[in-house]
């Protein structure tokens, strides 16, 4: 009875490991007789039950708990799901656990999906009669990890998503199947200036890295064209299990920029922050910024402006010149290593690498 209700009281809360710390046989964390603390915990609830009646199971008799509690302890369960070291029937509890928590959020957000207006969603449900095999279960639980399972706010960027993909590739061509980089040989300046490059290795968070460098602005370069490559780059790192789960972080490069490129990084950024915060299905965990040194007024008047308008104000960190001590600090701190800083900013990613990358891409189809 008391784990319908409060079932989070026998997971690792407090409260097991009261029991488990009671029943420890050695000195090294872990070492308990588990049969003894459960047997131990039963009684526990046997007595009280004897003493408070059916008062002992009352919901205000415990803390509820909260919407990060049960975050937690889905991927605590979801980790456990997928560790080759965990007991064989711990595992295969975990799994069907988070197996049954994946088909209820996508059936919550499914609900209320159907909710928003036809008229609201008219790209969305294109998409759904044109490639059905694009908005799959899969494609829906991207938008719940993104949005940490919230079903309501997951629905709007699923939405917004679609929206965004239209707008960027209105041709049905390209608008109804997975995005390839020989959709974009229009961009071909775009994709090689080195504005946006995607660094080839992850961090040690397994977090993906995305490098904007505004000082490679050049006049003649299309807005809609650098908008497909942000929105292709990401996609390209959303293929990888690890940025689903841990998310990306944004390097970006404002030292040596003119007054005129900064104009239009301002537009520019504009833009990325609806394709990338807003549409597609990925968390930003963290954004780097880079000035020189020695910043003219009209920069450190935008940094000012930058601290509180930014979208990510406590995920922000503003650097002062490049060089060996920014990397380290980024490395020793952060956890971002060399092999994911471009070489303008101190790090060991060449330009050459970019292109490499590229031409592995286009020779792959992708």
């Amino acid at each position: 009875r008391a784990m319908r209700h409060t079932p989070l009281l026998f997971t690792s809360s407090a409260h097991s490991v009261l029991f488990a710390n009671l029943s420890a046989w050695g000195e090294e964390e872990g070492e308990f007789d588990a049969k003894e603390g459960a047997a131990r915990m039963a009684r526990y609830w046997e007595q009280r039950e004897r003493i408070f009646g059916h008062a002992a199971f009352d919901e205000d008799c415990f803390r509820k708990p909260t919407r990060m509690e049960y975050l937690k302890f889905f991927e605590r369960s979801l980790a456990l799901s997928e560790d080759p070291d965990a007991d064989e029937t711990m595992r295969s509890i975990a799994k069907e656990y988070v197996k049954n928590v994946k088909e209820a959020k996508v059936e919550a957000f499914d609900e209320f999906l159907e909710g928003i207006p036809r008229e609201e969603r008219t790209a969305l449900l294109d998409a759904q009669t044109n490639c059905p095999d694009l908005v799959t279960f899969d494609h829906k639980l991207q938008f719940l990890k993104a949005e940490d399972w919230n079903e309501n706010n997951a629905v709007r960027r699923m939405v917004k998503y679609w929206e965004m993909k239209y707008e960027l590739f209105p041709e049905t061509s390209r608008r109804h199947k997975k995005i390839t980089l020989g959709d974009l040989d229009e961009y071909e300046v775009e994709l090689h200036c080195g504005l946006l490059r995607l660094m080839p290795n992850k961090d040690e968070h397994g977090r993906s890295v995305l490098v904007v460098t505004w000082n490679r602005m050049r006049d003649g370069l299309n807005p809609d064209g650098v908008a497909a490559i942000s929105w292709y780059l990401i996609e390209s790192a959303m293929e990888l299990t690890s940025c689903g789960e841990n998310g990306v972080i944004i390097l970006t490069n404002y030292i040596n920029t003119c007054l005129e490129s900064f104009r239009g990084a301002l537009l520019l950024r504009h833009c990325g922050r609806k394709i990338i915060f807003e549409s597609l299905p990925v968390q930003v965990k963290a954004v780097h910024v880079f000035f020189e040194s020695n910043c003219p007024w009209w920069k450190r008047v935008f940094i000012e402006a930058f601290a509180i308008a930014s979208p990510l104000q406590i995920r922000t960190k503003v650097y002062f010149g490049p060089g060996n001590d920014t990397s380290e600090q980024l490395q020793q701190e952060y956890g971002v290593t060399a092999q994911c800083i471009p070489t303008d900013l101190g790090g060991g990613v060449s330009t050459e690498a970019w292109e490499g990358w590229i031409a592995v891409r286009k020779a792959g189809g992708l």
